[in-house]
């Protein structure tokens, strides 16, 4: 399975080190940023498993950020475990109002943390239906364990997992037309507040790691005014 990614959005240098060094050794890709204005730039264009968010930053407060994070389609559905050294119970339902998942009150234990960051990514991760049988068509071999695609002898590609999930669906369908709606149920699941516009900007998302393999950014077409299909 592909190294899952996570966010460390603190301002405290050593702090920083100390979350970013455990999460690597546990096995975690990790990013990292000091500021709020950096982080919900790098949570946008990077699309991480996971984001560690502490609520005081330099330039706007935790809560901000993660109210920006739940309002945009990029970053809707990102896991947050909020990390603060005010431990009211009042500060910690503002996190949770605000859209967090999890909130912790500093100094961290590092164990506590990584059980927590196990729990939310299992939550949050996609489980193939059936028996997450390997597709493979037109020449890509599409893997549910790796949550990778490859062609012929070139690197696989690895993609997170709602990307993954996207393209696991077209292509289980080959030559079917998908609707926006039908995507965004099939992908989130409904009752989770993401809009149609989410499918486009994971559809765009997906053609641009898929464009790393022959033909692979043309896999995935646009049927104007219907939807998206895989082409077989």
């Amino acid at each position: 399975m592909t190294m899952e990614s996570i966010l460390i959005v603190e301002d405290d240098p050593s702090t920083l080190r100390m979350l970013g060094a455990s999460l690597e050794q546990a096995g975690y890709r990790v990013l990292a940023e000091q500021t709020a204005t950096a982080a919900l730039a790098l949570a946008e264009r990077e699309h991480p498993d996971l984001i560690v968010l502490d609520l005081l930053l330099p330039d706007q407060n935790g809560l901000a950020v993660c109210r920006a994070l739940r309002g945009r389609e990029e970053t809707r559905g990102i896991p947050i475990i909020m990390v603060t050294s005010l431990d009211k119970t009042s500060d910690k339902v503002s996190g949770l109002d605000q859209g967090a998942d999890d909130y912790m009150v500093k100094p961290i234990d590092v164990t506590e943390l990584l059980a927590r960051v196990r729990a939310l990514l299992r939550r949050h991760r996609w489980e193939p239906d059936g028996n997450g049988a390997v597709i493979t068509v037109d020449g890509f071999t599409i893997q549910p364990e790796q949550l990778s695609v490859r062609r012929g002898s070139v690197e696989p590609v690895q993609l997170t997992a709602l990307e993954f999930k996207l393209l696991y669906q077209l292509a289980s369908r080959p030559e079917e037309t998908f609707s926006r709606q039908a995507l965004q149920a099939l992908v989130w699941g409904s009752g989770q507040g993401n809009t149609e516009r989410a499918v486009d900007v994971l559809i765009n998302r997906l053609r641009g790691r898929l464009a790393a393999l022959p033909n692979g950014g043309s896999i995935v077409r646009t049927v104007r005014g219907v939807g998206y299909r895989f082409r077989a």
